[in-house]
């Protein structure tokens, strides 16, 4: 519910979760319902629990090594199509430091009925699908004392069921130059893949904007 995509949101960490009874339907998944389990101690996420109708079918255990705390929108649920196949897709919020947005990521396979747990996906940072031309963005924000301005932009796209880097955009603070606020002080440099590697195709000075414009 950032800048790249919409996410639905499906459920989010409340105190109210804890009297669910019925499990949260899946919009676009007949019959599948979510809801959260939580450990004893502190009413932490521990997994996410799937069910067809009433009956469990799945414990999805969360991608860390501790519990997932529930203080929206950290614990928060939200889904997504990540992998352009029309099913909803499954996004456990970790973190929102630094508008660095984190997630532990299932994906829903249609010929199993079952979501399977995305590593490379679970990865990324900002993750957000754009179904236009069916790739994925990973975007960073880093931090570059005194000024904000720098990122991270990675794009990616699905080749035989895995995520392939096509494209690498990132904005740095230039090295050796006196820092003037607006003006040029970074720089911009892009690579793209080509034959399996990633080949730098630009590199510019910018302002914070990265736009190629210096005063």
């Amino acid at each position: 519910m950032k800048r790249h995509a919409r996410l639905l949101l499906l459920f989010a960490a409340s105190s109210l979760a804890l009297a669910q009874v019925q499990p949260n339907p899946v919009p676009g998944l007949q019959g599948i319902g979510l809801e959260e389990g939580l450990d004893t101690a502190g009413g932490n996420l521990v997994s996410i629990i799937v069910f067809k109708g009433n009956q469990q079918i799945q414990f999805l255990p969360v991608c860390t090594a501790n519990p997932v705390p529930r203080q929206p929108p950290v614990g928060s649920l939200n889904m997504t199509d990540l992998n352009f196949d029309g099913f909803p897709d499954l996004l456990l919020q970790l973190s929102a430091t630094g508008d660095n947005e984190t997630y532990c990521v299932w994906l829903w396979s249609p010929k199993s009925q079952r979501y399977v747990a995305s590593p490379a996906l679970s990865q990324l940072t900002n993750t957000r699908p754009h179904p236009s031309n069916k790739t994925i963005t990973s975007f960073t924000n880093i931090s570059c004392p005194p000024f904000q301005g720098c990122h991270d932009t990675k794009t990616y796209v699905w080749s035989k069921g895995q995520l392939k880097l096509v494209r690498d955009e990132s904005q740095t603070l230039a090295e050796n130059v006196a820092v003037s606020g607006p003006g040029c002080d970074y720089i911009l440099s892009v690579q793209e893949e080509n034959k399996g590697k990633m080949v730098l195709v630009s590199s510019d000075r910018v302002n914070s904007f990265g736009a190629r414009v210096c005063w």
